[in-house]
């Protein structure tokens, strides 16, 4: 299993994923469609090679747009935590 931890933010958005090993890869995309792509890749090829838990955290109406996308990559909802930053 893999775990994927966002950072939702208004500009960017900061991703740290971590295997069972604790090994991680960090990377920070914008918060636009050159990003959303990028992190399609990302996501797509993790899902497709291991089981992946995405945590984000529920920053405003910012997290919505990041949200939906992943759900309309494949993620299943189960996989998707929301977290409340307070």
């Amino acid at each position: 299993m893999l775990y994927l931890g966002i950072d939702v933010g208004k500009f960017f958005h900061s991703f740290c994923l971590l295997n069972e090993a604790g090994e991680k890869k960090v990377l920070q995309i914008p918060a636009n469609k050159q990003g959303f792509e990028k992190l399609s890749q990302l996501v797509k090829k993790e899902l497709r090679d291991n089981e992946l838990l995405i945590g984000m955290e529920a920053t405003g109406h910012y997290f919505l747009n990041i949200y939906e996308f992943l759900l309309r990559l494949g993620v299943p909802k189960d996989n998707l935590v929301l977290l409340n930053p307070l």
